[in-house]
């Protein structure tokens, strides 16, 4: 037997450790009860917790992740993600100097495991700490920040001070090459400028706690990149000194905070979307993952992401069906739009039930939102051939009929109800979809010269991306 064989095989046979077997146990329970940071506005220094009301839920969760940091002290894997778990935690309780001091001694940046996710905590737990430590965050995050931009291909194209802080200036190439601009205020949240301009296109928009809009005054095309930058500072000093109409209701310039105020992908965007806590990490006997699971995969790091998307893929029927569109635009954007129209066209028909049966307020009107958004996109790029078209919607609706249903209904809808109005869904697909398919040549020659006159392309679809899986009809 050679000695790495015989290595394998003792490894195979290990006990996990105490800390290791604990996890497993206690883990997933502890991430189900984790939710992001919730804030009005973003907090001021106060160095004190007196008069912070701890729910028991948290309290428990916060006394249960100090245990297990304690027995799992000589494990350095699992003591970073505890630490961050308790981060995340204090954080959501405004605990923001018990935090912080969890997070300081922390690098930020590079490719360990959730130092994306610590850097924006620690912004977060430094602004309500004190200025001088939120000063001494900005200078560590910004700083891993530009060594992630050059790692990633962005082009450092200059920095500059204005009224609040220091403005960094990057180009971005890709399918939509951009212009990208990232204040650091010192005495708020970072705010991002992105202009994005190809095909003859012009997008520009700020985003940020505060204010978010398209502040540029007209494209940047042809200014160098002294110019833009110098345009760039004077877009982020009008934001900073508009007045803000949410002032009545609590907010004010830069201070008032949103979702995007705490997601490091839209405040640094060369880190890219963090790793999310998602409760498997310590998992010792490989397993499907949970719905929950599954979930925060979806909307975590690149390969988080890829999980979630091939956990869909083996079990479509075990996330709520709002949770396929984040799939479907990670698909798009990759280039696989078979495979996103197919399950696009599959969204429609497991979530128009929920659109006719849940709140009109919620489920429907969302039905109608993400419906006018995506339909017309896939519409128009899978009508260029509609033998295609046609052999897609036909998987579809074959394809959905087979796997099994999400396991929960809207609330107080019977059986009888829920199962009858899919079936009328269903058919009203089928009826609404085939129908409108030209299938004679003279059908087909209008509908190409209807697509030609509404300027859209004719002929083999483009970027179809891989074939669809054979189990898919």
């Amino acid at each position: 037997m050679s000695l790495t064989l015989a290595l394998l095989l003792a490894s195979s046979t290990t006990e996990p450790t105490a800390c290791r077997a604990a996890l497993e146990a206690v883990w997933p329970e502890l991430v189900e009860r984790l939710e992001d940071p919730v804030m009005e506005r973003v907090p001021r220094p106060a160095r004190g917790v007196a008069g912070i009301v701890v729910p028991e839920r948290v309290s428990q969760a916060i006394s249960e992740a100090a245990r297990l940091q304690l027995l799992c002290r000589s494990d350095t894997e699992a003591s970073e993600a505890l630490r961050s778990y308790e981060a995340n935690q204090r954080l959501r309780i405004q605990d923001f100097l018990s935090a912080y001091r969890l997070l300081e001694g922390r690098p930020v940046g590079g490719r360990r495991a959730w130092a994306a996710l610590d850097a924006g905590h620690l912004l977060l737990a430094a602004i309500g700490v004190g200025e001088s430590e939120y000063r001494q965050a900005v200078q560590k995050v910004r700083a891993a920040h530009q060594a992630m931009a050059t790692s990633v291909g962005f082009i450092q194209t200059g920095s500059t001070q204005f009224s609040d802080g220091w403005i960094d200036s990057y180009r971005k190439g890709g399918v939509d090459p951009a212009r990208i601009f990232i204040a650091w205020p010192d005495t708020a949240m970072p705010m991002v400028l992105q202009v994005i301009e190809s095909e003859g296109r012009h997008i520009d928009q700020l985003v940020g706690c505060g204010d978010d809009g398209a502040p540029m005054n007209g494209p940047t095309i042809g200014m160098s990149d002294t110019e833009a930058l110098a345009l760039a500072r004077k877009s982020f000093e009008w934001a900073k000194t508009q007045h803000d109409w949410r002032a009545d209701f609590g907010g004010e310039e830069w201070n008032d905070v949103r979702t995007f105020c705490t997601s490091l992908y839209d405040l640094l965007p060369a880190f890219g979307p963090p790793d999310r806590l998602i409760g498997d990490e310590f998992k010792i006997t490989a397993s499907q993952p949970t719905s929950a699971q599954i979930v925060r995969l979806l909307y975590g790091s690149p390969t988080q992401r890829l999980r979630g998307q091939q956990a869909v893929f083996d079990h479509p029927g075990s996330v709520h069906p709002i949770h396929l569109l984040p799939v479907v635009g990670d698909l798009w954007g990759r280039g696989d739009r078979l495979t996103a129209a197919l399950l696009y066209y599959i969204w429609e028909m497991r979530f128009g039930p929920w659109a006719k049966l849940g709140s009109p307020s919620n489920e429907g009107a969302l039905f109608v939102s993400l419906r006018a958004e995506f339909r017309p996109i896939v519409q128009r790029w899978i009508g260029s051939d509609p033998a295609v078209q046609r052999q897609v919607l036909e998987r579809a609706l074959a394809f959905e009929r087979r796997f099994p249903l999400y396991a929960e209904r809207p609330k107080g809808v019977d059986e009888k109800t829920w199962l009858r109005t899919i079936e009328e869904v269903r058919a009203s697909a089928t009826k609404e979809w085939l129908g409108g398919m030209p299938v004679t040549p003279e059908e087909l020659k209008n509908w190409a010269k209807r697509r030609s006159e509404n300027g859209l392309p004719n002929g083999p679809v483009e970027h179809p991306g891989k074939p669809l899986p054979d189990h898919w009809q």
